[in-house]
């Protein structure tokens, strides 16, 4: 039998003329009865580049596969990936579609597996064309893929992450990464690995707080309005159903946004106002 879960962490509309509010993901997750994870609150900041943003998570199982709307945030702006835990064994996948002009989550689970997948987006920007990258295994690594050029109102975010060959983020030193230089950003990575990013540019956008790295949980900056984040980079083998063992960017106030990492995992995030 197919499993999907989905929960919506949606914001709210300001009464304020001038401002938005901003949705944010949610902090804890727990074991439903059924295996399902289930996510906790919703949170609301006032926007400043970005106008409004939502993230949503979604839970496949067992052969399950199909999108989840991330309400409000139309297909044309940028929508990221802010988590991934479970097993992408047999041909798991992560990504973000743009379906009847909204942005989407779509996940694909293999049989007795389980994935659960994090993403967000903001209605503001303009998108670049999304690029992949594969590596694998051989070293020194295939040729890292610009992605756009470096700007003061630019920034990329990772938007797949898949295993159609079977033998993909299946080991601790498995890495696909956003980086820059001061000309452009590029996408690249290490081991077995496959996926795609892309980029966009806001008019006043500043990048505000990230990183991470490997187990742990690992602050991204504080309580800032209009403030969103999301994955730069994500590795380490993803080969378990257990669904907290993965990667995550939550928001938990009153201290502000972070990102955890489970054991064998590695995970960076970005974030921007």
């Amino acid at each position: 039998m197919q499993t999907r879960i989905v929960r919506s962490f949606l914001g709210v509309v300001s009464a304020a003329a001038m401002l938005s509010l901003v949705g944010c993901a949610v902090d804890t997750e727990s074991q439903g009865a059924n295996g399902a994870g289930e996510a906790g609150e919703t949170i609301g900041q006032t926007s400043q580049a970005f106008s409004y943003s939502n993230y949503v998570q979604a839970v496949w199982s067992n052969n399950g596969q199909g999108n989840t709307p991330i309400a409000s945030i139309p297909s044309s702006r940028p929508a990221f990936l802010s988590g991934l835990a479970g097993n992408l064994a047999g041909g798991g996948e992560a990504a973000i579609h743009g379906v009847g002009g909204v942005a989407n989550l779509w996940g694909n689970s293999s049989a007795n597996n389980t994935i659960v997948v994090r993403g967000g987006g903001v209605t503001t920007g303009t998108l670049t064309t999304e690029v992949h990258y594969g590596n694998n295994g051989q070293s020194p690594a295939a040729a890292k893929q610009i992605l756009a050029p470096k700007t003061a109102n630019s920034f990329c975010f990772l938007t797949q992450v898949y295993n159609y060959t079977g033998d993909k983020f299946a080991n601790a030193n498995d890495r696909l990464q956003i980086t820059s230089d001061a000309t452009n950003w590029y996408l690249g990575g290490q081991g077995r690995v496959s996926g795609a990013a892309r980029c966009a540019t806001v008019p006043g956008f500043v990048m505000h707080g990230g990183d991470g790295g490997g187990q742990g949980t690992h602050g991204l900056g504080g309580v800032v309005d209009g403030k969103a984040c999301w994955l730069v980079s994500i590795g380490g083998s993803f080969r378990t159903d257990t669904q907290n063992d993965g990667v995550f960017i939550s928001y938990a106030p009153p201290t502000g946004w972070r990102i955890t990492v489970s054991s064998g995992k590695w995970g960076t995030a970005m974030c921007g106002k």
